[in-house]
């Protein structure tokens, strides 16, 4: 533990990404909260000019593109907050397990760059929403940014069960497994301690 501090300094791009996400998502709250209306005016107005100048659209209800928006800044907003502030504790758990130091940067930044994407492409597919109309077209515009960003956060959290899971199997082995003195098999040439009482 005495390491902890300049070791959880290492991890700092990844530490910062995530709080730069997790600030991000209390400025949604903070946006969505104070300016709800002007924001939905806005999206509105965004989406009755796109509906006139395309009568033919698949979705030609204004009202439907801007509740179809507001539903991705609602899981921005969530996504942001949850999966920085569990990137923040993954990454607290690193310099606690046995790993290369590249592999626990990596593990950091994959999870801060995950966590960032991930709310970025729902603010991105929020603001074309309005326009496009049709949610899908609108993921699939933005799957570039949505796929690796989600890949990268999953893995990284997957890596982290591994090193945890490593790092409690080996404290475990390293006292005997948890099991009782007793039960432990002595080593050649030891003696169990009742042994040599008996013999003193």
């Amino acid at each position: 533990m005495a390491h902890y501090p300049s070791d959880l300094r290492s991890l700092w791009f990844g530490l910062v990404i995530c709080l730069a996400t997790l600030f991000l998502g209390f400025a949604e709250g903070v946006v969505f909260g104070a300016a709800d209306q002007s924001v939905r005016t806005w999206l509105i107005e965004k989406a009755q000019s796109a509906v006139a100048s395309s009568p033919d659209s698949t979705v030609p209800d204004p009202q439907a593109r801007v509740d179809r928006a507001w539903t991705f800044f609602r899981r921005s907003h969530l996504h942001a907050n949850g999966m920085a502030t569990t990137g923040i504790v993954l990454i607290a758990l690193l310099p606690l397990v046995s790993a290369r130091r590249g592999i626990k940067q990596a593990i950091a930044g994959a999870l801060g760059l995950g966590s960032a994407g991930y709310a970025a492409f729902l603010i991105t597919a929020g603001l074309r929403t309005p326009g496009v109309g049709d949610t899908h077209l609108v993921k699939e515009s933005l799957r570039w940014l949505a796929m690796p960003s989600a890949g990268m956060y999953v893995a990284a959290t997957l890596g982290i069960i591994v090193l945890v899971c490593r790092w409690a199997w080996g404290s475990r082995s390293s006292d005997g497994g948890g099991l009782p003195d007793s039960v432990v098999e002595a080593k050649p040439g030891s003696h169990h301690p009742a042994e040599l009482a008996s013999v003193s």
